[in-house]
């Protein structure tokens, strides 16, 4: 008579994926939207008569930079204390305070706002 072992414990494959996924769309996400909301910057400060549709296209990098620099962060967290993953979710702790950080220094949270209001209320 065999005796097979009895799997106490299966550990879930799916962290593996998923937080490497976050962290890959929170850098490469926020990298990327950084670029094209500067770009988009310096094209309207070289022209000579702004128009609604390029600020709305600033003020839309502009969201979607902010959307990965600190919503992906945040899910990351909250969905790692969920399944209680203390690691991952000091990790993703430690992402969002650095994307708070990185995004203060280039200016305050009222002068985004700012931004993204005036692009859409003209």
């Amino acid at each position: 008579m065999s005796r097979t072992p009895v799997v106490l414990d299966e550990r879930r494959r799916w962290p593996f994926v998923v937080w490497p996924a976050l962290t890959f769309a929170w850098l490469a996400g926020t990298a990327v939207f950084a670029v094209l909301w500067l770009a988009e910057g310096v094209q309207l400060l070289a022209m000579t008569e702004v128009t609604d549709a390029a600020r709305r296209s600033a003020a839309w990098y502009l969201i979607w930079m902010l959307v990965c620099a600190l919503l992906i962060p945040l899910a990351g967290g909250l969905v790692a204390l969920r399944t209680r993953r203390r690691v991952a979710a000091g990790f993703f702790g430690v992402l969002l305070l650095l994307s708070v950080a990185g995004l203060w220094l280039v200016a305050p949270p009222s002068e985004y706002a700012g931004a993204i209001a005036g692009a859409f209320s003209s």
